[in-house]
């Protein structure tokens, strides 16, 4: 494995004819809290990935892009995977809030999207969620919010596009162009009463169910996961 930057990106990469981008949830470094690192350890023969952050990790704090920029960088990724030699396919797989930039991005690719765990409601809590944190404060136009990790700087920019996403809008927009799979988890803690229907009625979208995964998919669902990407992509 690789570790290198594209225009300030960080990201980690090992090419092979068929690519998988990974797509990141919110908050999280490019290993998807070791959802991805499973995922890439468990990937089909004659398969390659990229990991990328699409936050600013610099030490003791992490500064979290707006969604403009997520974007930019997934779409930026993505166009350096299918330019490197060798790449016959690229795909994506993303998780949580990944699926919402990957939406919103539309990147071009000729191999599978497989969403894992989309929102479909963001935004309703989000400015009073991190404005009353212990000891969070106001600087500027950001928030700093400390934590056992340090300090994770929420730009004002940031909590305006949460207000204004309708995510679920979003993703079935996405399908009406493409054709996706989406994994849900029956047992998520982090997306509880999400109404799937539209979605899973979709004609471009292919709906899969795990019905006692949490949002992460650990233990023995990530087995289920792994196995249901392995099908996927093969």
């Amino acid at each position: 494995m690789k570790s290198e930057a594209l225009h300030g990106i960080k990201m980690e990469h090992k090419l092979a004819p068929n690519m998988v981008v990974f797509s990141h949830g919110f908050g999280v470094a490019r290993d998807g809290g070791g959802l991805f690192t499973e995922l890439v350890a468990d990937l089909p023969e004659g398969f390659g990935h990229v990991l990328f952050d699409h936050n600013d990790n610099n030490g003791g704090s992490t500064v979290l892009s707006d969604f403009t920029e997520q974007a930019r960088r997934l779409s930026d990724i993505v166009h350096w995977t299918q330019q490197q030699p060798g790449v016959v396919e690229t795909h994506i797989i993303a998780h949580s809030m990944g699926c919402v930039v990957t939406a919103l991005a539309k990147p071009k690719i000729n191999g599978y999207f497989i969403l894992l765990a989309p929102p479909l409601q963001i935004g309703e809590n989000t400015r009073s969620y991190y404005t009353s944190k212990p000891g969070a404060k106001q600087y500027g136009d950001r928030w700093l919010i400390p934590d056992s990790d340090g300090t994770t700087i929420v730009p004002l920019s940031l909590i305006d596009e949460f207000e204004q996403i309708n995510a679920g809008r979003t993703l079935l927009d996405f399908a009406d162009d493409q054709r996706l799979t989406i994994v849900t988890a029956g047992n998520d803690e982090a997306l509880a009463d999400e109404d799937y229907s539209d979605l899973s009625n979709h004609p471009n979208v292919d709906f899969i169910a795990i019905l006692e995964a949490d949002h992460s998919f650990k233990g023995k669902n990530r087995k289920k996961l792994i196995s249901l990407i392995r099908r996927v992509l093969q």
